[in-house]
This record gives structure tokens, C-alpha cells and sequence, in this order.
């Protein structure tokens, strides 16, 4: 829409329209060229002008009308190599020379008009921020922001679609916010107006046995929250965890390590539904829970997986390096006061935990993939095998492990149970037509359909898994019978 209210509007339906009548009528714009006019901007300053990027392919031409389209005049396009073709245009407010340009490659500004451009900084701004060439941008009024600046629309951290300020058309950039964020326009008072789905909260309910409710909770804060989940201790209070982007999460303790774009969340409800406590757990990248456990004192264990590089592991943990640029697990106790005791990295990377418990001594059992923490390297297959690994009571070493070879090729854990001898229930994925064995006997379905994606596989671990000094990983052959594994296997369609 023509920011100067001469009802023009310009509208793109298999090349662009405009429309001088308030969208009455409808005429092509054609400033010729070869190519189709993908991106237009009108000129705030000066009613009638209105840019034009016409694109072929990877390479475009900028032109400019002063008569709202009767006669065009060629500009120059920025230089971006391979690419020259623009995925948005603006034009400053109070210089009407000044342009911005978004690119493939990052944002362009013009200070002549168009004549020339001047790349700004590399698309990754200084608070990790990248803007999106096809995400909606907008400049402001420099009596808003005395040297100008421009929202954008970007992701950092691997979460996408924030919207984040820059006070110097895309040289800098000031801490995203928001999540989900779809589109952005600027309204009068310097207010900037944003649109995005609608935010999401974790809520808690405690229902007796004929079902009535008796309480019920939100929570969250004002971005997205989610549970992933839950647990109850013996006195009745109720533990949930999840991941959130709410700045303002409730919380009744500091935050444990450094704010992140996500964080994971653990509260807990006394029995009446009354908050107990409530903390943050972050790292300063991307953070997110998978599973939860509570053991009979009231400590919390959360498991999950992260790229944070200041995730706050303890000295003395099992795990404290992240390789550069990679994702792995975390393993995180807190008291029954919501106090770090020990966190831990579960391997250098793409070590994941699927389902975690606390057994009778206190010991974490996690059922992953990938590396296992405390063991020795898996065999070469070409995936990361699955594993169920017991740590020892401060996480410091493994208490004992194995890697399931039988299900090495695409088993993913996602629950995990112990009974009362001993034995561990895992339940999980695998690819059909993998490599996963069932044993005799066990129910399984012969002729897999052919559409189906995911078998469940259930196994049953007949005795404590022991590892020796020096953590080789046990042979079948050398454990006694009582402590083979038994395979359950039902193929779900």
C-alpha cells in the first residue's frame, strides 16, 4: 500500500498488479526487461514512485517509475555474484535515497537511489541472528530510532522466525524475540505490530479415579511452552518438565546456567496444585528436554539434548566437553529444593537418551543412541546403536552397560520401565526392514505392510549389566545365562 494515501496498492499474482482505486481495479505493472516483476516498493517520500525488481531466474533488474508505472528507468541491482535478483525491497521514510534490498546473500543498501549498493554485514548478525531473504522486513521512522533501522524476520540458534531490531539497517543486530513470527508492519506512535500463530502453554490437571477434575493449571508465559514429561513421588507431588522460549517462564529460582533462546523447564506442584518450585535449565543455544525421573528423596533427573557449548555441567561429570557444532545429551540433577547436584553431557556428541529411570541405589538407567557414555566406542555400522547405560550415584563414571547389537539400524528408544527383579522393559522404534532381530518365540508380525514406516520393539533385560575395570563392552559368550537378553517384539501398523 502507498504509505502517502493516494489509494495506491500493488498486489503479486503470477507477476505484480496496481491497483490505483484502492483494489477496485487492477492493471500489470510491465517495466520491461526480461523476466517477471516479483518485488515492488513504493517511495514514502514521494507519491507516484515505485521500485521494481524484475527477476530471471537468479539474476535481477531494478527499475524505477515516477509516474505510478506509465515510464520506467533502469537502477542498478546488487552485486551479489551468482545472485542478483531481490527477495525484498524497502524505502526509507525520511530518505527517500535510501534503500534496502534483501538478497540470497544477505541485505544490500543503497544511500543513491539505487544507483549503487553496499552489502551489509554477512547475513549472521552479531547476536547470531539470520535474517531470511523471503521473511518480511520493514524500516522505521527516524523519529523513532534517530539513525533509522529496519525489523526482521530471521532465526538464531536453530528456532525460527523471530523477529529481532537492527538499528543499522542490518549491520547489528539487538536480541531476537518472539518466536513463530509470520509478518511485521510499523503503525503510527513508532509501534511496530507483528503477527504469529497463537502461543502455546503447558497446562497441568490432577483428575481422581470417576474422573472429576480437581485442579487445573497453566503454564507458560508469553511465548511458546510445552510438557514433554511427567512424574509423581511418593507424597503425591507432581513433577512436570518441558521447553520453553518464554522470557518470562514463571520461575522461583535463578536460573540454572545461561538464558538461551530455549530453555527447559522443571516445576513442581504440591498435591493441592500449588506451585512447590519452579527453575529454568539452559545452556546458551538450543536446549530441549526429553524425559524426567524422581527418585524416593525428591531429587529430579532430566534428560535431553542440547548444542549449547555453556551448558552447565559440573567438575567431576562423566561428560564435560561438546565437540563444535554438534548436538549430544545432558543429564541434569537437581535436589528436592530445585539445587543443582551434578549435570553432565552424556558424550561429546550425538549421543542421545530416549527414556531414563532411578533405580533402587539411586543410579540413573538411560536407554539411548550413539555413544554411550562410559563405554567404549560402538562397532562401525554405519548408525548409532542403542544402548542402556547405569550410571554410578554423582554421574561420574558408568556403574555398568551394553550396546544392543541386535538392534543396531534405526532403534529408537522412548520408554523405559523397571519390575520388581530387576528387569528393564524398552520400548521404541525401528526402521522397517532393518536390521532388528526378534527372538524365538516372541510375537512379531511376519509380513511387515508395505507402507508401514515404524516397528515397536520391547525388550527385556534379565539381569544388572556389569562392565569390567576397564569398560569392554560385555561378550555374550562371557556372561553367565542368567544375564542373556530376551527380545519381545510386536510389529504396530
Amino acid at each position: 500500500m502507498d504509505p502517502s494515501g493516494s489509494g495506491a496498492l500493488i498486489a503479486g499474482s503470477l507477476g505484480l498488479y496496481l491497483s490505483r482505486d484502492w483494489g477496485l481495479t487492477f492493471q500489470p505493472l510491465s517495466p520491461g526487461g526480461f523476466g517477471s516483476p516479483t518485488i515492488a516498493a513504493f517511495d514514502p517520500s514521494n507519491p507516484g514512485w515505485i521500485y521494481v525488481d524484475v527477476t530471471a531466474g537468479t539474476l535481477g533488474s531494478l527499475t524505477l517509475s515516477k509516474d505510478f508505472g506509465v515510464t520506467w528507468t533502469a537502477k542498478a541491482s546488487p552485486s551479489t555474484g551468482a545472485f542478483s535478483a531481490m527477495l525484498g525491497l524497502q524505502v526509507d521514510p525520511n530518505q527517500p535515497n535510501v534503500l534496502v534490498a534483501a538478497t540470497p546473500v544477505g541485505f544490500f543498501r543503497s544511500s543513491d537511489g539505487g544507483n549503487s549498493w553496499t552489502p551489509q554485514s554477512g547475513p549472521e548478525g552479531s547476536q547470531g541472528f539470520l535474517p531470511e531473504g523471503n521473511d518480511p522486513f520493514v524500516l522505521v521512522n527516524h523519529t523513532c530510532s534517530p539513525s533509522g533501522g529496519m525489523f526482521a524476520i530471521g532465526s538464531t540458534f536453530g528456532s525460527t522466525f523471530h523477529i529481532a531490531f537492527s538499528p543499522d539497517d542490518g549491520l547489528t543486530w539487538r536480541t531476537p524475540q518472539l518466536t513463530g513470527v509470520t509478518d511485521v508492519a510499523i503503525g503510527p506512535g513508532c509501534v511496530a505490530y507483528v503477527t504469529r500463530p497463537a502461543s502455546t502453554d503447558a497446562f497441568v490437571a490432577k483428575v481422581s479415579a470417576d474422573g472429576a477434575v480437581q485442579w487445573t493449571t497453566y503454564l507458560g508465559g508469553s511465548d511458546q511452552d510445552s510438557c514433554v514429561a511427567l512424574a509423581i513421588d511418593v507424597q503425591g507431588n507432581v513433577y512436570v518438565t518441558g521447553n520453553t522460549t518464554s522470557p518470562d517462564f514463571p520461575t522461583t529460582v535463578p536460573l540454572i546456567g545461561v538464558s538461551g533462546p530455549t530453555s527447559v523447564f522443571i516445576t513442581k506442584f504440591a498435591a493441592d496444585g500449588k506451585i512447590a518450585y519452579s527453575a529454568l535449565v539452559s545452556g546458551g543455544a538450543t536446549n530441549a528436554a526429553s524425559s524426567l525421573a524422581v527418585d524416593s528423596s525428591g531429587n529430579v533427573y532430566l534428560a535431553g539434548k542440547t548444542n549449547s557449548m555453556n551448558f552447565p555441567v559440573t567438575v567431576g561429570a562423566i561428560g564435560t566437553i561438546l565437540a563444535a557444532g554438534s548436538y549430544t545429551g545432558f543429564l541434569t540433577k537437581l535436589s528436592s529444593a530445585a539445587a543443582l547436584v551434578y549435570s553432565t553431557y552424556l558424550g561429546t556428541s550425538y549421543s542421545f537418551p530416549g527414556a531414563i529411570l532411578v533405580n533402587a541405589n539411586n543410579q540413573v538407567v538411560i536407554a539411548g543412541t550413539g555413544a554411550a557414555p562410559g563405554l567404549p566406542q560402538p562397532p562401525a555400522s554405519g548408525n548409532a546403536p542403542l544402548f542402556v547405560v547405569t550410571l554410578n550415584q554423582s554421574a561420574s563414571q558408568a556403574a555398568s552397560g551394553v550396546y544392543l547389537t541386535m538392534l543396531n539400524q534405526g532403534a529408537v528408544p522412548s520408554g523405559l520401565a523397571m519390575d520388581a527383579s530387576g528387569n528393564l522393559f524398552i520400548l521404541g522404534t525401528t526402521d522397517v526392514g532393518s536390521d532388528f532381530t526378534a527372538t524365538p518365540g516372541a510375537y512379531f508380525s511376519p509380513a511387515p505392510i508395505t507402507n508401514c514406516t515404524t516397528n515397536e520393539f520391547d525388550i527385556v533385560h534379565q539381569a544388572t549389566l556389569s562392565c569390567s575395570n576397564s569398560m569392554a563392552r560385555p561378550s555374550r559368550r562371557s556372561m553367565p545365562e542368567s544375564s542373556a537378553l530376551r527380545v519381545e517384539s510386536e510389529r504396530a501398523h
